[in-house]
């Protein structure tokens, strides 16, 4: 799963990095952590799970490929990475969320809110890199 994937990311780069980013960091990952048992419930809860391969127009695949290419760039900081697969996962869940509207207002509304909460790390992580 996605979330997996940037969780470990967060949580290997939270040992290596400033104790202020480190904190921030330890946070997105239990953050992640938490998005995986909320998507898994709401998932389980509707139809959205058998449905998501089918939607046309859901960037997953390259999202996902992207995202691991991001956090396997040696030439990127850890800062520079988290940015980049923030601003994925927003545009991600932004697409997503419009696509499953009809079938689970509840998956659309918790995605809409993944896609501002990833924004907000966005802000945070600039702010505090001034």
């Amino acid at each position: 799963m996605l979330e997996e994937l940037i969780s470990r990311f967060y949580e290997d780069s939270a040992k290596s990095i400033g104790r202020e980013l480190s904190e921030e960091l330890e946070r997105f990952s239990r953050e992640s952590k938490d998005r995986i048992n909320e998507l898994t419930r709401v998932m389980q809860m509707s139809v959205i799970e058998m449905t998501l391969e089918y939607l046309e127009g859901i960037p997953f695949k390259e999202t996902y490929k992207r995202i691991k290419d991001t956090i396997n760039d040696d030439s990127m900081n850890t800062m520079s990475k988290a940015l980049s697969i923030e601003k994925s996962l927003s545009n991600l869940y932004e697409v997503i969320a419009e696509k499953i509207d009809f079938m689970s207002m509840d998956a659309g509304d918790l995605l809409r809110r993944y896609a501002l909460e990833s924004k907000d790390r966005v802000d945070k992580l600039i702010e505090k890199h001034k």
